[in-house]
């Protein structure tokens, strides 16, 4: 069983499920209103959901590969700065310019 917190300010209502062991803690100014669940969710329900943790969970596993393709990336690019760098300042030592 959670409840459902509601919270005006200006005009905008906001509503979070929290655990009932969080409800001391809620300033002053927020309602509470006790929710139960009537019935378990649907097969079909769940099989949507699971497709949906599924799909975001590829998508993140994606954009980890594609994050860490790119610091790879950038990292070969520092070293290359770093060495073009270290070739000019070794060119204007010798050549006194």
């Amino acid at each position: 069983m959670g409840m459902e917190v509601c919270e005006r300010s200006q005009k905008l209502m906001v509503l979070n499920h929290i655990a009932p062991s969080d409800v001391k803690s809620l300033s002053p100014g927020v309602g509470i209103r006790q929710m139960t669940t009537r019935s378990e969710p649907s097969e079909q329900s769940l099989d949507q959901y699971r497709n949906i943790v599924d799909d975001v969970e590829s998508r993140v596993q994606a954009l980890e590969a594609r994050n860490r393709a790119m610091e790879a990336a950038l990292d070969s690019m520092k070293q290359s700065h770093d060495a073009l760098c270290e070739e000019f300042r070794h060119f204007y030592s010798e050549t006194g310019i």
